[in-house]
């Protein structure tokens, strides 16, 4: 029966501290409603067995000893079990409690002793560990915001670095600004590893230098198809169809393409389709010039609109080329600041080799076949000022 009359106190005692520390795992009971409340102790009492829950209630965390369990196991099963052991001594060998059995109390409370002297003990050990756990923790986080502080660090000054990244050619075309008009995206294209969690990484994702140079790759090979057109039809006056504003076009929409990918921007004026503006002023203000031409010499109108096509391609040229040139010198600035050596995009090269090796001949040329037709436009253009 004392048996049976213990167990029901360390049930009672349970049942009270259970709904404290055992509440964040389980289902909080209806504390008004006594089915409920028993109903829940026995779910518990079932579950206690189980592994999970075990674990759960001998696991030590980096949180407060006073939040974990096994703290609270370590202090008050040593205290129970001992009180436990000291209520069955005292039955069994008749002790009357009292401040004169003092002495036979203790010669016979021993083992309880020992047991309940276990307390301080465990709470150390935990309190120690729990220590550890904390201090690896903070030692983790520690860690951690090292990582995302470099991941910062190196965000900042590759943004920084490529914000300032400006091409200005004021003397040719004072409204071409070429800057970066998104620099965290252009980061993110270039260090794809870099991340908060990961940190910082020096290493420029291949697919960057790879996309880079096949962009250029094709800035090239339109700039190769312009300049044969050219060629053909202004020069060696072939009969091949060549519609001059459809390979203009296209390279137009290879460089705008390669602006997208690497954030470029045109200034304000020139925010895409650089090419095309000129291509379209130029027409506009030769088309005024032929209207005059029709008008005061009309037997001259094939010549002149021959004439304008040399002059077309001559004045294509020169900004052509020296929008490649921009476009190259952009692309170089960018390729320093990530650290990349110039010489590994092959098409750099190839581009600087097509600009000097096309650009003196072909304008020479274009220069020979316009001077036949310019001493005849200046007497037009002057006769019709002189009407005026």
């Amino acid at each position: 029966m004392d048996t049976i009359y213990a167990l029901l106190i360390v049930f009672v005692l349970y049942c009270i501290v259970s709904d404290w520390f055992m509440y964040k795992y389980g289902e909080k009971p209806n504390k008004y409603n006594m089915t409920s409340f028993f109903n829940y102790q026995k779910k518990i009492l079932v579950s206690i067995f189980t592994l999970k829950t075990i674990k759960k209630l001998i696991y030590i965390n980096e949180k407060s000893l006073a939040k974990q369990p096994i703290f609270w196991i370590s202090i008050f099963f040593p205290l129970f079990f001992s009180a436990w052991i000291e209520y069955k001594i005292i039955i069994a060998n008749n002790i009357y409690l009292s401040f004169n059995n003092t002495k036979l109390i203790l010669e016979n409370s021993a083992i309880p002793i020992y047991i309940s002297a276990l307390t301080p003990t465990l709470v150390l050990i935990i309190s120690n560990i729990s220590k550890t756990i904390q201090t690896e923790k903070q030692i983790s986080v520690a860690e951690q915001k090292n990582i995302s502080d470099s991941f910062y660090a190196h965000n900042k000054f590759i943004v920084e670095e490529l914000k300032s990244i400006s091409e200005k050619y004021m003397a040719v075309e004072k409204d071409l600004i070429m800057t970066i008009s998104s620099p965290n995206i252009l980061y993110r294209k270039i260090y794809n590893k870099s991340s908060i969690s990961n940190g910082a990484s020096d290493i420029v994702d291949l697919n960057f230098t790879s996309s880079i140079n096949s962009k250029l790759g094709l800035i090239n090979i339109g700039l190769i198809k312009l300049t044969e057109g050219i060629n053909n039809k202004c020069i060696k006056k072939t009969n091949q169809k060549i519609d001059f504003s459809l390979l203009i076009e296209d390279l137009s929409k290879v460089i705008d393409g390669y602006f997208t990918f690497t954030n470029i921007q045109c200034g304000d004026v020139f925010t895409q389709n650089y090419l095309m503006v000129k291509l379209k002023n130029k027409s506009t203000s030769q088309k005024e010039e032929l209207d005059i031409v029709k008008r005061n010499a009309s037997t001259f109108t094939d010549s002149f609109i021959e004439y304008q096509s040399i002059d077309l391609a001559r004045y294509m040229i020169e900004y052509v080329v020296f929008y490649v040139y921009v476009i190259l010198s952009i692309s170089e600035k960018i390729l320093d600041t990530i650290n990349v050596d110039i010489n590994k995009i092959d098409t750099i090269m190839k581009l600087k080799k097509t600009i000097l090796d096309i650009y003196n001949p072909i304008t020479e040329a274009l220069n020979a076949e316009a001077i036949v037709f310019k001493d005849e436009l200046e007497k037009i253009i002057g006769s019709t000022s002189t009407k005026k």
